[in-house]
């Protein structure tokens, strides 16, 4: 069996993706959107059928998929954030916490060029919905990250850069203009994906970052 979806919000139906469906009658077959569907109304139109259609169906999503993943709050272990380098022990990847301000306040790199922060999420099929950055918390020395790019990854080995559906250079974000001032971006295309990298491409002074991610599990 084959089917495509048929997506809608005003009852104006628009073409979707074709799917392979069922070889029997009670093996349970999903596939899991690589672009979410943000809509009110959902539409299965089989192709291909054996001896006559029949279905049965169900739909999975989230209510709420823009909450905290757990940098701030800590359910992100220190041991899930690396970086490319630190400027020493104690600008190390685990204080680039949303909102930590001790020690040296944030994580700070060793080499600003190519540089990276990344974090495990643990979840292969986690969906990261947005992003926030804020520099290091610092009265004496200001760095914070201006413009930054994303990579996203299922194996942390693979990564592919972030960009928005239908666009074909990778997204650049604006960062921030200061140590301490939270800038939020959401994702227009939602990411799913274990690892993301935040990959900065201009700062002030030097690379320094804390974050947070939002989506769902």
């Amino acid at each position: 069996m084959r089917f495509k979806l048929f997506i809608s919000n005003l009852l104006v139906s628009h073409l979707f993706q074709e799917f392979s469906g069922n070889f029997d009658q009670n093996t349970i077959v999903s596939h899991s959107l690589t672009v979410p569907i943000i809509a009110r109304y959902i539409r299965f139109r089989p192709l291909a059928w054996n001896n006559q259609i029949g279905m049965r169906v169900e739909l999975y999503g989230c209510q709420d998929c823009g909450k905290p993943l757990g940098m701030e709050n800590f359910a992100i272990s220190d041991g899930s954030i690396s970086a490319s380098s630190r400027y020493s022990s104690y600008h190390d990847p685990k204080n680039s916490r949303l909102n930590y301000e001790e020690g040296t306040g944030g994580w700070r790199a060793g080499i600003n060029a190519n540089s990276w922060l990344q974090i495990d999420l643990g979840h292969l099929f986690t969906k990261v919905t947005g992003v926030a950055t804020q520099g290091r918390h610092s009265t004496i020395f200001p760095h914070h990250v201006t413009k930054y790019k994303l990579q996203y990854s299922e194996d942390g080995v693979s990564f592919q850069y972030y960009r928005e559906e239908g666009q074909h250079n990778n997204k650049e974000f604006d960062g921030n203009a200061d140590q301490d001032t939270v800038v939020y971006h959401g994702l227009h295309s939602p990411i799913t994906a274990r690892f993301i990298r935040f990959l900065p491409t201009a700062w002030s002074n030097s690379v320094a970052l804390r974050v947070e991610l939002y989506g769902c599990i």
